[in-house]
């Protein structure tokens, strides 16, 4: 750094010990300035350091000396020249420096009856948070005993010399206004700082006054101070910080609204190294009052300007305090500017300090604490590990969908969705389709658009038989939903759902192995022969000659047949033609008499195998066999209303077919949406709450697999099945 002109100074960067942050060091060495009487100024700049202790004065850190080489340690400063282009900019940075510039004057005039002798650009330095400081005290002499002063003996080293100093008038000085020197100096100084501009208005009095001619005439630096230059917002923020603590609650929160309303308007490093430490301090403080939490959103938006590691040694340390804080402001207020300060902690520090005082919160009885709790998990899940992922966050967000805040509920499964990127494969597996299914029974709608939004926004975690067997079934009843928006967000998510599954077995076989067998073989079965052929055409025969039974009857049992010559083709035809309209009478008679038509278990997983439209069968064309049904998965999905496809066409007479619903203990497999271990309670709804009984976190979300009771076969399907083992009995031929 280049020393100020005509100095006995080096200056230097420096950097201290213990906090790594900055500093300056001034440095005279007696075998490099050859002027004299350099040492007794090097030595009254050394002794005025220690003693003089004012805001405005350049602070010593620590001062030594060695073999006559002085160091004088400082704060971190840059000269006034230098940084004079950036001030000029702001007038009220510029204002703020001439305040505090006759501040300190002042105080050393009309205070300690010194003169300083030797305030000019060279002496003036400014921090990086934008406050001047006077440096340059060699000169530094009491006004008693001037005669024997450095002033008056080395006067000649001077860059700017006041008309009285100039002149040698020693006895006038004394005699007169102790501020009269730096008064005038302070004038000439004004001078330049506006050389390439004019001076303000309101500041063209007080200068013709500090640059008197007259030493009488000069004004006093106190009485500069009050000038309405100094009117602006500027100077009356910094000078309300200066005096904080002297005033009352009140005047304090006046003062912080005004504050955070100014910030845009102050230059950045006066933010970051001025109104940034008071924030801190404030907080700390309490000083104020209610408003004392509202001052994380500004300090957060200053302190994302500072450097990695400027952040990790002043606001890390401190966001780790205010975590561990009882006031649930101040906790909320950190939760919800969360965002800002992840990026600087580290996933140690977080699992080990910040979490264990956030899980704390998920359960607060403060509603706006839970809420910002969930919100935070956004941007604390990505840095968590695994497993306190599935143990603690997940665990605290199954209870959650049950609060009765329904901004919570909603928020929950909200963020569950924006978490599923940074969950195991296996947790996926296990938790997301019972949790999305869960606020879909919700009678707050917002849940149930998120719960429906967050299945359309994780469909790539689930397989194409998840999404038809499970997600598309739990969503279809909202397509009636009374909400529009409701049911316009579940038409959406419906058809990105049927999308990606036609999309999914677009890429698999048309036929499968097993299916392109069976086919063949039946293809290989020459027409007319086989056993269910001739026992086909004997059941049809039976029909078509026995009696029509009637509605709300039971239809004639089967009889089996004698082992008659099987008849002719043409026959056998004729038999089946005639059985037809029996046949039909027959099944709608069972329907009515002993079911509903839509089978008796109302399972959204019915196997129900619509059979294709038969093409048009020959005389020769043999008689399909009657096959099982297979039996029925369980309802993915309990208190959703279930309708299986019908066997067959009823007649008129029994058309008006009530749809069966499931009993309100049915629960398919699925529990509550959370699992079987009772370890969350509960039902499906909104309301509910955590009950007893297990203790492991890795059944709470349920287990898609965990029933395996078969539903009961109708009677319907039952006799079809009777009849079809009759058939194969009665082709059995003696051996």
């Amino acid at each position: 750094m280049a020393p100020p002109t005509n100095s006995i100074w080096q200056l230097y960067k420096a950097v201290k010990k213990d906090d790594n942050s900055g500093a300056c060091v001034f440095v005279f060495d007696p075998r490099k300035c050859t002027q004299p009487g350099a040492d007794v100024l090097a030595a009254n700049a050394l002794r005025r350091s220690k003693v003089l202790r004012h805001p405005g004065v350049l602070t010593s850190v620590c001062t030594e000396e060695n073999t006559g080489v002085v160091y004088l340690a400082t704060e971190q400063v840059v000269t006034l020249e230098s940084a004079l282009p950036s001030i000029i900019k702001n007038p009220g940075a510029l204002a703020w420096g001439l305040y505090q510039l006759a501040s300190v004057l002042s105080f050393l005039n009309n205070d300690c009856h010194l003169i300083h002798g030797n305030v000019c650009f060279d002496t003036v330095y400014v921090t990086r948070c934008g406050d001047w400081k006077l440096g340059g005290l060699e000169f530094v002499s009491e006004i008693d005993n001037l005669h024997s002063s450095p002033l008056k003996a080395h006067c000649g080293l001077l860059n700017v010399r006041a008309p009285e100093v100039e002149k040698g008038m020693w006895d006038d000085i004394k005699q007169g206004s102790p501020w009269a020197v730096d008064s005038w100096l302070l004038g000439s100084l004004i001078t330049r700082l506006f050389s390439s501009t004019r001076i303000p208005q309101t500041l063209v009095n007080a200068h013709l006054q500090l640059s008197a001619q007259m030493a009488g005439r000069r004004m006093n630096p106190a009485d500069f101070m009050t000038k309405s230059y100094f009117d602006n917002p500027y100077v009356e923020t910094f000078q309300f910080l200066e005096s904080i603590t002297l005033k009352d609650s009140s005047e304090r929160e006046q003062f912080f609204k005004k504050l955070v309303k100014l910030l845009d308007e102050l230059p950045e490093n006066v933010c970051m190294y001025k109104i940034l430490p008071h924030f801190i301090t404030a907080l700390d403080l309490q000083l104020y009052g209610a408003n004392n939490s509202q001052l994380i959103r500004p300090l957060l938006k200053i302190a994302k300007n500072l450097s990695h590691q400027e952040y990790q040694l002043k606001i890390v340390p401190n966001v780790v305090k205010w975590f561990a804080s009882p006031d649930k402001a101040l906790r909320t207020n950190l939760l919800e500017n969360i965002e800002s300060i992840m990026e600087h902690l580290t996933p140690s520090l977080i699992n080990d300090q910040v979490f264990p005082e956030v899980s704390n919160w998920f359960l607060d009885p403060n509603p706006a604490l839970r809420e910002a709790t969930v919100r935070a998990m956004l941007f604390i899940v990505p840095k968590l590990a695994e497993r306190t992922v599935n143990t603690h966050v997940l665990r605290f967000f199954a209870k959650l969908q049950l609060d009765p805040e329904p901004c919570i509920r909603t928020n929950t499964t909200i963020c569950l969705g924006k978490i599923t990127p940074f969950l195991s494969e296996a947790t996926r597996k296990r938790v997301l389709i019972p949790a999305f299914c869960r606020p879909l029974q919700d009678p707050f709608p917002p849940s149930r658009i998120a719960g429906v939004t967050a299945f359309a926004v994780t469909k790539e975690y689930y397989t194409a038989q998840e999404v038809a067997a499970q997600v598309i079934p739990c969503v279809a009843p909202l397509l009636v939903d009374p909400e529009k928006k409701v049911r316009d967000e579940a038409f959406r998510c419906v058809n990105i759902l049927l999308a990606y599954v036609e999309k999914a077995m677009s890429r698999q076989p048309e036929t499968s192995p097993d299916s392109a067998g069976a086919v063949t073989s039946a293809a290989s079965v020459p027409p007319g022969s086989g056993v269910f052929n001739w026992a086909m055409s004997s059941l049809s025969q039976k029909l078509a000659t026995g009696p029509v039974p009637q509605l709300g009857g039971s239809a004639e049992p089967v009889q089996q047949p004698t082992a008659e010559k099987a008849p002719s083709r043409t026959v056998e035809t004729a038999q089946a033609q005639a059985a037809k309209p029996a046949a039909a009478t027959a099944e709608a008679a069972e329907n009515a008499a002993g079911g509903d038509g839509w089978d008796d278990d109302g399972g959204w997983g019915d196997d129900v195998e619509v059979a294709p439209k038969p093409a048009s069968r020959t005389a020769f064309s043999p008689a399909p066999a009657v096959q099982p049904q297979p039996p029925k998965r369980q309802s993915p999905h309990p208190g959703a209303l279930t309708l299986s496809q019908p066997k067959s066409q009823p007649s008129a007479s029994a058309s008006h077919v009530v749809p069966h619903l499931p009993a309100a203990t049915e629960d398919g497999g699925w529990g509550d949406g959370w699992g079987d271990d009772g370890g969350l309670g509960g039902g499906g709804g909104s309301g509910g709450g955590s009950g007893g009984g297990g203790d492991g976190w890795e059944d709470d979300w349920g287990n898609d697999d965990a029933a395996t009771v078969k539903p009961a076969m109708s009677r319907l399907e039952a006799k079809r099945l009777a009849a079809s083992k009759k058939a194969v009995n009665v082709n059995k031929k003696p051996t």
